[in-house]
């Protein structure tokens, strides 16, 4: 239940990301979003999450479009994407530091 994973994700946290076939491995939470539907008044929560991509999809903001780095001589990219609770498999313990400005590739990829 969503409310209850709320008070863990904190900038930092890592949470393990599967949306369907793709295993997106550990990404690090960046911003909580409540959203409002414009069809009914129920409030809906998206996690913002730094997770390390393939540079042919980096370009998307959509999780069901991104592809996940699957050897590790693959060169990929790290980008910003909005997910929903459903897709976090699981939370770590474990927070990292998250630079302000992640505008930047070069910042995105230090982290």
């Amino acid at each position: 239940d969503p409310q209850y994973i709320v008070r863990f994700m904190n900038p930092g946290r890592l949470i393990k990301v599967k949306n369907l076939d793709e295993d997106f491995g550990w990404g690090a939470v960046v911003h909580l979003e409540k959203l409002k539907s414009t069809v009914t008044s129920e409030e809906q929560m998206t996690v913002k999450v730094l997770l390390h991509v393939t540079k042919e999809s980096a370009g998307s903001k959509v999780a069901s479009e991104l592809k996940a780095v699957t050897s590790p001589k693959e060169k990929g990219e790290m980008t910003i994407v909005s997910i929903l609770f459903p897709l976090i498999q699981q939370i770590s313990s474990a927070r990292i530091y998250i630079p302000d400005d992640l505008k930047a590739l070069d910042k995105r990829m230090a982290v």
